[in-house]
């Protein structure tokens, strides 16, 4: 009993210091990262399907096995942050957030939300682009443009292209305030 405890009092203690650890935000001074005042080394994997998974015989969202799983064995190699593309590039796509322009979708947010719930709960950073230069399956800035027949060149400068944006940073930003484990 008294061993039993212990070891409860401990996976208490444990918990409490990953909360803690998780809940940071990992800021720059200069060319160093910290996390809680201390240098902050990264190592990690690219796991770009987080929120948007092509590898499970066609585009579908993740199983919350196959997050819980990746998560686990990051852990087991010695990661501190994990990329993961699709939680914020979501766009153009059926099963994204934003399937076309301004045509949304809270289901998609709810599998991100999980994904990034998962890594706190894991003491795991989180590397997430909002978008990308590139034509796969999650989408990138081209569908930003593609929605209103301009070039992609257009993306950081046309008015009407960085509203249609706002939309998608906004919800990601936003989920932080209200209570949402996305960051």
């Amino acid at each position: 009993v008294r061993g039993d405890m212990w070891n409860r009092t401990l996976l208490l203690l444990i918990s409490l210091a990953l909360t803690v650890y998780s809940s940071s935000f990992v800021t720059r001074q200069g060319n160093k990262l910290f996390l809680n005042g201390t240098h902050f080394r990264y190592a990690g994997a690219n796991m770009y399907w987080l929120g948007l998974d092509e590898n499970v015989g066609g585009i579908n969202y993740p199983t919350n096995f196959r997050v819980d799983d990746a998560f686990a064995t990051a852990i087991e190699m010695g990661a501190t942050a994990v990329r993961g593309h699709t939680l914020g590039i979501s766009t153009g796509n059926p099963k994204s957030y934003e399937t076309s322009l301004n045509h949304f979708q809270e289901v998609a947010i709810d599998y991100i939300d999980y994904a990034v719930w998962r890594a706190g709960v894991y003491g795991i950073k989180l590397v997430i682009p909002l978008t990308d230069n590139y034509h796969y399956y999650h989408g990138g800035k081209h569908d930003f443009t593609d929605w209103r027949g301009l070039s992609e060149s257009e993306f950081y400068v046309n008015n009407n292209v960085i509203s249609d944006f706002k939309p998608v940073s906004y919800t990601h930003l936003r989920a932080h305030e209200t209570g949402r484990n996305l960051v």
